[in-house]
C-alpha cells in the first residue's frame, strides 16, 4: 500500500509552494549557475514555471489521493 492509503488524514491536501518561496530557490539556483542566470527576468520566469509545474503536479495528487486515476493518461 502507499503511504496515501494508510494516511490517517484523508481530508490532507497537496499545495504548491508559495510563489516568494519557489523565486527564493530560482535565485539560489541562478547563483548556483553563474551571474548570467541572476537576471530578475530569468529569475521570475523559472519560478514561474516550476509554479506551473507545481499546481500541476499538486492537481493530480489530489485527484489520485481522492480514488480518480486517469489510466488513459498513464
Amino acid at each position: 500500500m502507499s503511504s496515501l492509503e494508510n494516511s490517517d488524514h484523508p481530508d490532507e491536501k497537496y499545495y504548491p509552494p508559495a510563489h516568494d518561496e519557489l523565486v527564493h530557490f530560482a535565485q539560489q539556483v541562478g547563483q548556483a549557475l553563474g551571474e548570467d542566470y541572476t537576471d530578475p527576468d530569468i529569475v521570475h520566469g523559472l519560478a514561474d514555471f516550476m509554479g506551473v509545474i507545481a499546481q500541476v503536479l499538486a492537481h493530480e495528487l489530489n485527484r489520485k489521493r481522492r480514488g480518480e486515476f486517469d489510466n488513459a493518461a498513464e
